[in-house]
């Protein structure tokens, strides 16, 4: 489902179009991701293709799972965990909530507020993470994923509470002020295969989310069945 999303925005390609986000208070955007792509406590992968405008110094959450609806709240509340996000520092930072909790999140050397295309991807094990910035790790973790209680029931690209975390975005709720190409969500089963971040098969645009599972590779659209 999508709220105040511009699309077809230029995109990494010019055959892959983008989605872009107003970033602020006064008009929130953000997409809404089906059920599916929520994950408690388990190994997961996300990947992302990103566009932060140049010198951007607010910030922004690419990827968040959280317990409310984020439209109805008007600060940090409940569960939630930013997955992957512009820090304030203009840098990528990102992890699934683990053992540590707000003590450790893993971030870039690099910035990435540079009007320039990037890929960000982060593969959760259940005994540790790897953030990728593209194509090259630039981060790990070594300690076990932990579920929340009772969990998130929403997932949301461009938005989500981030109080709390390392160099977070200068709004708590993470309005993401740039740009979003795609989107792709793996399970365990293709997490424990992949060799390396690159994703050989895409998705159209930001708005085709591919959750590939065993026996299953059909791509599914955001907020769509």
């Amino acid at each position: 489902m999508y709220h105040n999303v511009t699309l077809g925005a230029a995109g990494p390609t010019p055959d892959y179009p983008a989605a872009s986000f107003a970033g602020s208070n006064s008009s929130p955007s953000y997409v809404q991701l089906p059920p599916g792509d929520v994950v408690n406590g388990k190994p997961a992968s996300a990947e992302v293709w990103f566009q932060v405008p140049k010198a951007n110094t607010t910030g922004g959450v690419l990827f968040s799972m959280q317990q409310q609806d984020l439209s109805t709240m008007t600060g940090s509340a409940g569960q939630y965990d930013p997955v992957l996000y512009v820090g304030s520092d203009g840098k990528l930072h990102g992890k699934i909530w683990d053992t540590t909790h707000l003590s450790s999140v893993p971030g870039s050397a690099q910035t990435v507020n540079d009007g320039r295309w990037h890929q960000a991807v982060l593969a959760a094990s259940a005994s540790g993470q790897v953030l990728y910035l593209d194509g090259q790790a630039v981060a790990t973790t070594t300690a076990a994923l932990e579920a929340q209680s009772p969990g998130y029931s929403y997932g949301y690209l461009g938005a989500g509470p981030v109080a709390g975390w390392a160099n977070k975005p200068t709004n708590d709720l993470g309005w993401f002020p740039g740009s979003i190409g795609e989107f792709f969500r793996f399970t365990p089963t293709n997490s424990r295969r992949r060799r390396s971040p690159r994703i050989t098969r895409r998705c159209e645009t930001l708005m085709v989310v591919c959750r590939r599972s065993r026996g299953s590779r059909s791509p599914t659209r955001a907020g769509r069945r």
